[in-house]
């Protein structure tokens, strides 16, 4: 086989040859990939708060920080669950009990938000760029 058969018979399934560091642009688009919101950690954070369950939605808001998710994609959420319970077609579908049992789940969500945005930054582990490699 010749040397540039082989090279391209050991190409992995992304079109890159095994060894061979990441591009700039493959690098960037798995940094991109991993800021993403992940509907996984998001959604249970609106069915928490909807549910009245205080400690659940402070849970669920730092589970989803704690798990890659975004700041603004947590608060995005929140402010869209404080918009839907000013809706009277909300109001009127589920009656005001319901939306009276989210105003403390929704205020607990917020707070451990806040909490987590004056936290400081956990460690991080050097890259081998800023170790000198």
């Amino acid at each position: 086989m010749s040397g540039t058969r082989a090279a391209q018979s050991n190409k992995g399934r992304a079109g890159r040859t095994p060894g061979r560091a990441a591009s700039r642009h493959e690098t960037s688009a798995r940094l991109k990939a991993s800021q993403q919101p992940k509907l996984e950690d998001l959604i249970p954070i609106a069915v928490v708060i909807a549910a009245g369950c205080q400690p659940c939605a402070r849970r669920m808001v730092t589970k989803a920080l704690s798990q890659g998710g975004a700041k603004r994609h947590v608060q995005k959420v929140l402010a869209i669950i404080g918009h839907m319970q000013r809706q009277d077609c909300l109001a009127q579908a589920v009656g005001p009990a319901a939306l009276a049992r989210m105003e403390k789940p929704l205020a607990a969500a917020k707070r451990a938000l806040a909490a987590a945005s004056e936290a400081p930054p956990a460690p991080q582990s050097k890259t081998a760029k800023q170790i000198g490699h």
